[in-house]
């Protein structure tokens, strides 16, 4: 394909553009519309300032003795539905506009094929490999993983303690400005988010981003430009925002996620950044692969120690042990839930 064919360099570069974008932000910017919203206390640009990390007392010590965070690959998730909602709206949103939907526009975001590829692990990002100097969008894409490491929004709910932290072995450790810390390089790409959950949160960002794709459509001129470019943007897209979105019913863990993506060549062999450290962990009886990723220290601010447990055994036992590590100045929190003990 050529710029004259895509319609010219401003349909280009709308291409491009559309192609990194996720739509994350649709569902905050609907319900807040302005500067003031976006900046405050709880506003979109402060959600990755202040995120917490539900572990056992073991992991923890392992977290900071090794100074790295663990990214899991997705594929071997909890939610059976990972990688699967955003293709499910994605399906509800375009038949509930077929009837104003140009058909060639509407077959392409249903083409079979397409849809199976977005739905499988193996994923292409059209934004790898940079576009060359001959501006050629035809290079083959290479294949890439997904990997993530999980915090949530609110370091001291009941069901993470329960679900995440075993119970009176537990705590939350809470990080801030971790954003700024986690280095990536050309190779790989980060990736943070807030997870959406509702079918409303989910579909306003779909929407928005079928608006966007149905107006460069119509400013493609030629046919085989338009279902090609069209194709590319819907993998891109969907892939950018599929990691942040998860079934209703997980909605209580309030998750704000990390995602690593990176080729698998590049993984293979071992062309990650210095400092990553590729392996595999056991949970049950499967081997579950991961990169462990390092951090600055400085990012942990705070430890929040379970409702279950004897709080002033848990205390003394970690302040000793930060204070060997020359972390000090960690606080330690009792959780405000209130737990009879027996």
């Amino acid at each position: 394909m050529d710029i004259e064919k895509m319609g010219g360099a401003e349909i280009y570069a709308k291409y491009l553009v559309l192609m990194k974008r996720s739509y994350l932000l649709t569902p905050f910017s609907n319900k807040h519309k302005s500067a003031l919203d976006y900046y405050s206390v709880d506003g979109a640009a402060n959600w990755g300032h202040d995120i917490f990390h539900y572990c056992r007392k073991n992991i923890l010590e392992d977290i900071i003795n090794s100074k790295r965070l663990r990214f899991s690959d997705i594929r071997f998730l909890n939610d059976t539905t990972e990688f699967e909602e955003a293709v499910r709206i994605l399906r509800i949103a375009v038949e509930r506009k077929k009837s104003s939907m140009d058909k060639e526009l509407y077959d392409i975001l249903t083409d079979k094929d397409v849809l199976d590829e977005i739905k499988s692990y193996s994923q292409r990002y059209p934004f790898y490999p940079p576009i060359n100097k001959n501006r050629d969008i035809d290079a083959v894409k290479p294949i890439c993983r997904v990997y993530t490491c999980s915090f949530s929004m609110d370091g001291d709910l009941l069901s993470m303690w329960n679900y995440y932290a075993h119970r009176d072995e537990g705590v939350s450790i809470n990080f801030t400005e971790l954003e700024d810390h986690i280095q990536a390089n050309e190779k790989v790409k980060i990736a943070w988010g807030k997870v959406w959950y509702t079918e409303e949160d989910k579909s306003q960002c779909i929407e928005a981003f079928l608006e966007d794709v149905a107006t460069l459509f119509s400013e493609i001129p030629d046919k085989k430009c338009r279902e090609e470019m069209v194709q590319e943007v819907l993998i891109s897209t969907i892939n950018n925002m599929r990691v942040f979105m998860k079934h209703e019913k997980y909605k209580t863990e309030e998750e704000y996620r990390a995602t690593l993506i990176a080729p698998e060549e590049v993984i293979n062999k071992n062309e990650l950044p210095v400092g990553y450290k590729q392996g595999t962990f056991k949970r049950e009886n499967t081997d579950i692969p991961c990169i462990d990723i390092p951090f600055d220290l400085e990012d942990i601010s705070n430890i929040i120690v379970n409702p279950y447990g004897d709080f002033d055994s848990i205390n003394a036992d970690l302040e000793d042990w930060l204070q060997k590590q020359n972390l000090s100045d960690i606080r330690i929190w009792r959780s405000n839930i209130p737990m009879r003990k027996y």
